[in-house]
């Protein structure tokens, strides 16, 4: 991640103020991360009807388990 920061031109220093600063952080993945998603696979999963439970996942961060 890197930060950057933009304004809009002043035509003075004593008109330029520092509300006119824009930071953006910029998100650039590594090549691991640029790896792991070019060899991720997707799919689509159908329920058969109302009411039934859904596939389980695979892959991934399953998230905090439930005690």
């Amino acid at each position: 991640m890197r930060l950057t920061l933009s304004s809009e031109g002043a035509a003075t220093e004593k008109a330029f103020k520092t509300e006119m600063i824009k930071p953006r952080v910029t998100f650039t993945p590594g090549v691991e991360l640029k790896a792991a998603l070019r060899d991720n696979s997707y799919e689509a999963v159908k329920e058969e009807h109302l009411g039934a439970k859904p596939a389980p996942k695979t892959g991934g961060n399953p998230g905090p388990v439930p005690e």
